[in-house]
């Protein structure tokens, strides 16, 4: 037996001892328990009301229909809104795919809040006209997550309390269109078919923004307010693609990434939209290859450690025999990195002039914390800026602040403790649920991507722009689908062995 076969065989042992452990770990038990808050949430009055509210407009029509039914049955309106109702996961995809390739200077935050409320109208309207709506009647499992429902009110509070109300009520469109965003794709009916074409569109965006950013790396001049000359003196200008920030671009790729991959690994090796010609696994694993090249490009220390961080993830729920291997590939890799890449990866030790400001932001932001809290200053990130900037709570005499370079202190800045408890629990609620259903390859996909961007927010605020938060939102709406369609295909693979299934 050879050195080689002995080392992968330890190897393969290793991996299969972690696999058991992380099993009989409290995590795995915690994975299974839903909680005190969500289990009394779901058996309460409230969220009964609240289901009755979001339903209003559906029922009336319904009842509306249901009255004049032979005049309904022939009107083009009716049959208009019954096809939407059908189709509306290819509107969500469109709208999915404007929110990624959309240029970020013509970007207007109040173009996807009108689209939408236009869309959120029209769900409500084909709703109401589908035939035989029994979902109107009972309470459906898009209400069922209490942590969601508890953030768009503590957003409104957020305007109401603000301490800019003004600079809040404008900000609002913003995570108004995310809200709506995740409750379009929580309520709608999916299917694997359905999801599998929005992944397509998530991909072919992936492809088209990477290979554009790709592209870039030849034609870009080096931007010295995001490159820190001195101490990366080779790593000349970084991509950003359509999205004006390399940081930005970075998190949306280890957001969006897991998807291709997913796909081009564990997909069904079908015709891609129906091509005779290519296969879905292959557009699906040059679009990895590509959004990984890109990557790299953005020089984003913060997106390249959540990208590694979040590759061990889905190593470790796919192939977890294999996590040594790959871990023990990426240490013998290190002296084959380039030099530009190296010395970016060892400023994270040795510092920059983006880490050394990043302690003056921190300092401020817990000054915020220290004064308001419970609230925090309001909505959005222009009303922190005016809160910090009107109390003189930098240590320093350098005032400019963006955000506060850190997840947590972000939302607590902005919302308070409430506003920390109901951002995460809805935020590690879908986490959950993707680990429990983590046999479905597409809720792997998704929790990967969500770890990915939990890890960004440790040095940045992944979200900080409006159109990368949009699509924090969609990738936690297909989280939520993705649960749903596993949890459907569980109950009818589940009826189907039971005794007498299937027999006439």
């Amino acid at each position: 037996m050879n050195t080689n076969s002995v080392l992968v065989r330890g190897c393969i042992t290793v991996g299969t001892g972690i696999k058991n452990a992380l099993l009989k770990s409290n995590l795995a038990r915690m994975l299974n328990h839903d909680g005190v808050i969500s289990t009394k949430y779901r058996e309460s009055r409230v969220m009964l009301i609240i289901s009755r509210l979001i339903n209003l407009v559906p029922y009336l029509l319904n009842t509306f229909c249901a009255r004049h039914s032979k005049t309904v049955e022939h009107s083009l309106v009716i049959r208009f809104l019954r096809a939407y109702g059908e189709a509306e996961y290819a509107a969500l995809s469109f709208a999915a795919a404007a929110v990624l390739l959309f240029p970020q200077s013509k970007w207007n935050n109040a173009l996807p809040f009108a689209a939408f409320m236009a869309m959120l109208l029209l769900h409500w309207l084909a709703k109401g006209v589908k035939p035989d709506n029994y979902s109107l009647f009972t309470i459906h499992y898009s209400l069922k997550n209490p942590w969601v429902v508890l953030y768009g009110i503590v957003i409104f509070l957020s305007v109401a309390f603000s301490v800019a109300p003004t600079t809040s009520f404008k900000t609002f469109p913003r995570y108004a269109s995310c809200l709506i965003a995740f409750y379009l794709f929580a309520d709608i009916e999916w299917d694997k078919r359905k999801l599998q074409r929005i992944i397509d569109f998530i991909i072919i965006c992936v492809a088209i923004v990477s290979l554009y950013g790709i592209y870039q790396r030849f034609n870009l001049r080096v931007n010295r307010s995001t490159v820190d000359l001195v101490n990366n003196p080779y790593i000349g200008a970084r991509v950003y693609s359509v999205y004006e920030n390399s940081n930005s671009f970075g998190f949306l790729l280890c957001l969006l990434l897991p998807f291709p991959l997913v796909s081009a690994v564990y997909g069904p090796n079908l015709k891609f939209f129906g091509s005779a010609i290519i296969s879905r696994r292959f557009i699906s694993g040059c679009t990895f290859i590509a959004g990984s090249a890109a990557l790299v490009l953005t020089f984003s220390r913060g997106a390249w450690l959540a990208f590694a961080i979040s590759m061990i993830i889905f190593i470790a729920l796919t192939k977890p025999k294999l996590l040594p291997v790959f871990i023990l590939l990426g240490v013998v890799a290190l002296p084959l990195i380039p030099d530009s890449i190296f010395n970016r990866l060892m400023t994270i030790f040795t510092g920059d002039t983006s880490l050394s400001t990043r302690a003056d932001i921190w300092t401020a932001g817990v000054n915020l914390f220290k004064k308001s809290p419970v609230l925090g200053a309001g909505l959005g990130l222009e009303t922190i800026q005016h809160y910090i900037i009107a109390n003189d709570m930098y240590p320093s005499n350098w005032n400019i602040y963006i955000h506060a370079h850190n997840f947590l202190l972000q939302v607590v800045n902005e919302f308070g403790i409430f506003g920390v408890l109901t951002f995460f629990g809805a935020f590690f609620t879908l986490l959950k649920a993707a680990l429990r259903n983590r046999a479905s390859k597409l809720c792997i996909a998704c929790a990967t991507g969500l770890i990915g961007i939990l890890v960004c927010g440790i040095a940045d605020y992944p979200i900080s722009y409006p159109r990368i938060m949009l699509a924090y939102w969609v990738v936690l709406g297909i989280t939520f689908a993705a649960v749903q369609v596993q949890l459907s295909n569980i109950k009818y693979q589940i009826s189907d062995d039971a005794p007498g299934a299937g027999r006439g």
